[in-house]
C-alpha cells in the first residue's frame, strides 16, 4: 500500500476549493472514506448551465437525487440555466419533473436564475409557480440573483423578504402575475442591511421598482433596508437617464420615510466611458453615503470627451459632503494599451476632474483614504500581457500616481489591480 495523506491535508486541499466537480467525482471513486468526505464538496453548489449536456446533466441529478434526497442537506448554491439550451431540443423551465426537482431544496442560502441573452417568453410556467415560492421563502436564502429573465414575475419576490442580496440584471419584469394558488408570502422578519443591485436593466423594469416603491407598495420592505447599492444603467451609451433619477427619488423617500436616517451607505455607480447622461443622477446621491465606488469601463484610456460630463455630476452632488470617508474609482480596463512615455505626459480632462474635486476639503471635508482598482480582462491579459497582471499592474501605478496628484497629497491615494471576466 503506498503513503496516504494526512487527512488535515486532504481537508485543507478540499477547503481551497481547488478542485472541480470532475476532479472531485474521481477523489470520490478511490474509497468510501473519500466518497463521504468528498460527498458534501460536490454537492454543495448545483449547476445547471447552458451546455449541449443539460438535459443529460439534468437527469442524472433529478435520479441521484430521487434516490438519495438527504445530498441535498449539502446543498447551500443552486445555479439554474432556465431557457433553451444550445441543442434546441430541451428547456429546463419546460421539463416536467422541474417542481419535484426544486422541491428537493431545502437549505439553499444562494439562488441564481438566468436565461439567455434577449429571450421574450415566461420560463416561470404556472406548473412550477408553487415550488418556485417555496424555494424563495427557504429561511436560510440570503442571496438572490436574476439574469437576463424576461417577464419575471415581480410577485415571486415577496417570498423572500428576508435576503440579504438582490441582483437584477438585464431583466423585464411582470408586475401584474400573481401568485394566488401559492401559498401566502412570509412576513418580512428581519433588519438585516440589503445589498441591491441594478444591473443594466432597460426602462420597464426601472418603472416598476418605481411603482413597488411607493408607500405601501410590495418593495417598501426592501427599500427600507438597502445599505448597499450598485447600478448600473445600461451598457453603452444612456438612452434615457430619466427612469434612474426617478428611481433613486422614490428610493431616497422610501428611505427616509418617518423622519429616519436614510441606512444606505455604499454606492457604486457602474457607467461605460461612452456615458454622457448621468450628471443629474449627482443631484440623488445621498449624503448618508460612506463609501463611493465610481466604476468606469475604459477602451484605450479613452476618458477625455467625457470631463465635462464629469464635471457637472460633482457640481451637482450636495456639499459639503460630511460623511463620505472612502472614495474608490475602478477601471474596467476591456482593452487598455501598454503605457507609453505620451500617457505620463497628458492627463485626460475626466481624470483631473477627478482629482480636483475630490482632492477638495470643501467638497469632501471628511475623506480618508482614495482607492484606484484597475479591472484586467482576462482575454486582453493572455494576447498582450505575457509577463502577467502584477507587471502590467506595476507599469500602470506610477502614471495613475502621478495623474491623481492632488489627490495623492491630500489622503492616501493606492492603485491596485485585480483579474476580471
Amino acid at each position: 500500500m503506498g503513503p496516504s495523506l494526512p487527512m488535515e491535508l486532504i481537508l485543507e486541499i478540499l477547503n481551497s476549493r481547488r478542485l472541480d466537480p470532475p476532479a472531485l467525482c474521481a477523489c470520490s471513486l478511490i474509497s468510501r472514506r473519500l466518497a463521504q468526505i468528498c460527498r458534501p464538496y460536490l454537492y454543495q453548489c448545483i449547476e445547471l448551465k447552458n451546455t449541449i449536456s443539460l438535459r443529460e446533466r439534468y437527469n442524472t441529478l433529478f435520479s441521484t437525487l430521487s434516490n438519495n434526497p438527504s445530498l441535498t442537506e449539502y446543498t447551500s448554491e443552486l445555479r439554474l440555466y432556465m431557457g433553451m439550451q444550445v441543442e434546441r431540443d430541451f428547456c429546463l423551465a419546460f421539463a416536467e419533473s422541474l417542481p419535484r426537482f426544486l422541491d428537493f431544496f431545502q437549505k439553499v442560502e444562494k439562488l441564481t436564475l438566468t436565461c439567455q441573452r434577449h429571450a421574450t417568453i415566461d420560463y416561470i410556467v404556472p406548473s412550477g409557480e408553487s415550488s418556485f415560492a417555496r424555494l424563495f421563502a427557504l429561511k436560510t436564502m440570503r442571496e438572490i440573483s436574476i439574469e437576463n429573465v424576461p417577464m419575471f414575475p415581480v410577485a415571486l419576490l415577496r417570498y423572500a423578504p428576508n435576503i440579504t442580496h438582490l441582483h437584477l440584471s438585464s431583466v423585464s419584469l411582470d408586475p401584474t402575475r400573481s401568485f394566488a394558488s401559492s401559498p401566502r408570502p412570509p412576513t418580512p422578519s428581519t433588519d438585516l442591511p440589503l445589498f441591491l443591485s441594478l444591473s443594466t436593466c432597460r426602462s420597464d423594469p426601472i418603472y416598476v421598482l418605481i411603482e413597488l416603491l411607493e408607500e405601501g407598495g410590495r418593495f417598501t420592505h426592501y427599500s427600507k433596508r438597502v445599505n448597499n447599492l450598485f447600478l448600473k444603467p445600461r451598457e453603452g451609451k444612456l438612452s434615457d437617464i430619466r427612469p434612474y433619477l426617478v428611481f433613486m427619488r422614490k428610493f431616497n423617500a422610501a428611505q427616509t420615510a418617518g423622519g429616519r436616517a436614510p441606512p444606505l451607505k455604499h454606492l457604486t455607480l457602474a457607467l461605460d466611458a461612452a456615458d454622457d447622461e448621468y450628471a443629474e443622477l449627482g443631484a440623488f446621491i445621498p449624503t448618508t453615503i460612506t463609501s463611493f465606488m465610481f466604476s468606469v469601463t475604459a477602451t484605450k484610456w479613452n476618458f477625455d470627451p467625457h470631463g465635462d460630463e464629469a464635471a457637472a455630476f460633482f457640481s451637482q452632488l450636495p456639499r459639503p459632503w460630511h460623511d463620505l470617508r472612502k472614495f474608490e474609482f475602478q477601471i474596467l480596463a476591456s482593452s487598455i494599451q501598454a503605457a507609453t512615455a505620451e500617457s505620463t505626459v497628458t492627463i485626460p480632462h475626466f481624470i483631473s476632474v477627478l482629482d480636483t474635486r475630490l482632492a477638495s476639503p470643501v467638497i469632501f471635508p471628511a475623506l480618508e483614504e482614495c482607492q484606484c482598482t484597475i479591472v484586467f480582462n482576462k482575454a486582453w491579459l493572455a494576447s498582450h500581457a505575457a509577463d502577467g497582471m502584477d507587471v502590467a499592474g506595476e507599469t500602470y501605478r506610477p502614471i495613475l500616481k502621478s495623474w491623481f496628484a492632488s489627490l495623492d497629497n491630500r489622503v492616501p491615494f493606492a492603485v491596485c489591480w485585480e483579474l476580471g471576466d
